[in-house]
């Protein structure tokens, strides 16, 4: 399991790399007109030279404060989804000693990726990313304390199932 930890630590990490080697590749490259046609011909040219650009370092990308909060939200947001889900069916089947319950409690959770994952993704691209992962992010610990103090309602545990997955269809484009 470590070997995979590590394996997934680098492939997030190598995600902005990625993207800033493909930024600077577009600076690179300029554009030419010939203005001796009446309808300007555009023609694309590449600098050849661009593998040479220097390379980022995993250490330089984690230096990176605004990428460093995002990281870290991420993990943390996805292991607390991760952990309540499963937590919430093992506290279910125990308060309610059916299995009827938890299949209850599994619609709530997945039935919110059906019903918002397909608008979830265009209305992210519509809004600002930075503020739907703050607003989502407030939300989602509201969410997560009120659960200590209506543990013992079942009908409350899947009203806050059903709300914490629904922010969740909206929290993973925004972080993509």
């Amino acid at each position: 399991t470590k070997v995979i930890f590590w394996i997934m630590l680098l492939f997030i990490g190598a995600i902005p790399i990625l993207a800033k080697s493909a930024a600077q590749r577009l600076k690179k490259s300029h554009w030419e007109v010939e203005a001796h046609t009446f309808a300007p011909v555009v023609k694309k040219t590449y600098n050849v030279f661009w593998p040479m650009i220097e390379k980022s370092t995993f250490a330089s990308v984690i230096a990176n404060r605004g990428f460093l909060n995002l990281w870290i939200n991420q993990i943390l947001v996805q292991l607390s989804f991760n952990a309540l889900n499963f937590t919430l069916i093992i506290w279910v089947f125990k308060l309610t000693d059916s299995n009827i319950a938890v299949s209850a409690l599994l619609f709530a959770i997945y039935l919110p990726a059906v019903i918002l994952g397909l608008f979830s993704g265009v209305l992210v691209d519509i809004l600002d990313r930075k503020k739907i992962i703050m607003v989502i992010d407030f939300f989602l610990s509201l969410l997560f304390f009120s659960l200590i103090f209506l543990k013992a309602s079942f009908p409350a545990i899947l009203v806050i199932t059903f709300l914490i997955n629904a922010l969740g269809q909206f929290y993973s484009p925004a972080e993509a």
